[in-house]
């Protein structure tokens, strides 16, 4: 159990927050981005896109778990799972990079690992780069 607020961080934890700064600022830190990098707005979470599709071939399946739906798609006559895919794939093109991903963009990492499909954090970097922002180059 903690016996401080997280406001009021002891001194060993500063510390530990600045020399995390200087690893990042020397380019010495990886930043593991989860699926709350792409959801800022909360745009197209797999339960939007599922209603989407769903919408889409006038269909409802009774489920949001997106491995649940595609089990029960691929299992019903006349719909095909590269179907779903392309309609992914182009429901995350019209995702925009905001401006927390173009601050994560201006941060000197060494590397970023991401588990999201989309490519928010990629687009922001290429925008940096052409706006000249990025201290990746």
């Amino acid at each position: 159990m903690l016996d401080r607020h997280l406001l009021n961080p002891l001194t060993d934890d500063r510390n530990a927050l600045f020399d995390l700064f200087e690893k990042i600022f020397h380019k010495n830190a990886i930043a593991f981005l989860g699926a709350g990098a792409s959801v800022t707005n909360k745009q197209l979470l797999s339960s939007d896109i599922i209603d989407s599709y769903e919408a889409k071939i006038s269909k409802n399946f009774g489920t949001i778990d997106v491995i649940k739906f595609v089990d029960i798609m691929q299992n019903t006559s006349g719909l095909h799972r590269n179907d779903f895919d392309r309609f992914v794939v182009d429901a995350l093109r019209t995702l925009k990079p905001e401006k927390a991903h173009e601050i994560l963009s201006t941060i000197p990492w060494k590397m970023i690992f991401t588990t999201n499909y989309d490519t928010l954090i990629e687009d922001s970097f290429a925008s940096s780069l052409n706006k000249g922002l990025t201290a990746n180059k």
